[in-house]
């Protein structure tokens, strides 16, 4: 019985190095919670199993039954892919949209994708999805204005596409500042 019980105890210390080993290769998100608990659940449930079957003397069966119930959560599990699930990709995207804090609507732009490749550049995906403004504002009134001669060519479209890229890399620099990197760190892909 004694050899029986600390033999318990051993896979029961096993599954609580494994959860801490599992929780410290999670990445940062919001998952350390969810799994915290699940595996805080698995080592009561093993845990209470030995303590019930000494109660009541029936150890072998008892056990049985937590490994067809363990089982059959395993099997539950992988048939919801549960374990495919991109986790590193949603906590990327989740801390960088915590960073910008909707900061990029400000800028006018929506953040579409975010992705990291292995040398640590951080890729994201954006479209301009307006003026910056948060929507229509009532009480402003905008006069019409005249350009001079040598800007008519730039409203025509010459010079536009140069004031554009000014304008993209100025906002590449304000979302590394935003996302506390250095520029060069960062790429932007624009959609039209």
């Amino acid at each position: 019985m004694r050899e029986e019980f600390l033999r318990q105890l051993g896979q029961i210390t096993l599954l609580a190095l494994t959860g801490r080993l599992v929780l410290h290769f999670l990445p940062e998100g919001g998952y350390e919670k969810y799994v915290h608990i699940i595996i805080s659940v698995m080592i009561l449930a093993r845990a209470a199993v030995p303590l019930f079957a000494m109660r009541e003397g029936d150890f072998s069966s008892a056990l049985d039954g937590y490994l067809r119930e363990m089982e059959r959560i395993t099997v539950e599990v992988e048939q919801t892919e549960f374990a495919e699930w991109d986790y590193q990709a949603q906590g990327l995207e989740q801390a960088v949209r915590e960073k910008l804090d909707g900061r990029e609507a400000a800028l006018g732009l929506e953040i579409v994708s975010v992705q990291a490749d292995a040398a640590g550049m951080l890729l994201l995906t954006v479209r301009e999805s307006g003026s910056g403004s948060a929507g229509p504002q009532e009480g402003i009134r905008i006069d019409p204005i005249s350009l001079p001669a040598e800007a008519e060519g730039r409203e025509n479209g010459e010079g536009r596409e140069e004031g554009n890229r000014e304008d993209r890399k100025e906002k590449e620099k304000i979302l590394a500042q935003y996302l506390e990197t250095e520029a060069s760190k960062l790429e932007v892909k624009w959609i039209e």
